[in-house]
Formats: structure tokens, sequence, C-alpha cells
């Protein structure tokens, strides 16, 4: 049972792992981070 559970859990983690890697292989984080970028400088502007 506990073999069980920690052979999906360990597939799950494995499978997170190579999502990130394909995020970052199609330059995901650099929009999230391009977006992110704009949305504080809005915010300095408005203040």
């Amino acid at each position: 049972m506990y073999l069980l559970l920690f052979s999906i859990l360990q597939r799950r983690v494995l499978w997170r792992n190579q999502w990130i890697k394909e995020l970052h292989h199609n330059g995901f984080t650099v929009m999230v981070q391009h977006l992110l970028a704009i949305r504080i400088s809005n915010r300095f502007n408005e203040n």
C-alpha cells in the first residue's frame, strides 16, 4: 500500500519536473517575468 502511494507520488513529482522543464524550454517563465515587470512598473507609475 505504501509502496503504491510512494510510486504515485514519485511519478507525479517526475511529471511536474518534466512540465517545468517544458515551460522553461518554451520561454514561459520569460513571459511571466515580463508581465510581472509591466505590472510592477504600472504600479509605480500610478503612485
